[in-house]
């Protein structure tokens, strides 16, 4: 049960920065699935290299739902549109369905 919380925590986190953090283009450089799911949706480790407009690209990763109907988007070398917090550059959430 404890496990279940901190997963909801985390994926609310996750919902706010999408719509609060600074927008950038990431590439896709590695994933990892993890084995969990929820309602048909991998949880997945993506690896990006992060692109912001106004600083140097830096590496962050996303642990995450991933929506099944994005699933064949994700490769190596693809690119996704992020969001990060600017003060935690760590801090990065995959927006589904927004072009990279």
């Amino acid at each position: 049960m404890q496990q279940m919380r901190q997963q909801l925590a985390g994926q609310q986190a996750t919902a706010h920065l999408a719509t609060t953090g600074t927008p950038a283009t990431a590439t896709i450089v590695g994933l990892r699935q993890t084995g969990g799911y929820v309602n048909h949706a991998p949880l997945v480790e993506i690896q990006l290299m992060v692109t912001p407009a106004d600083r140097p690209p830096f590496p962050a990763t996303h642990t995450g739902l991933v929506p099944p109907v994005y699933l064949g988007q994700l490769r190596p070398g693809g690119t996704v549109a992020v969001r990060y917090s600017p003060t935690d550059p760590n801090s990065v959430a995959v927006v589904w369905g927004q072009p990279a």
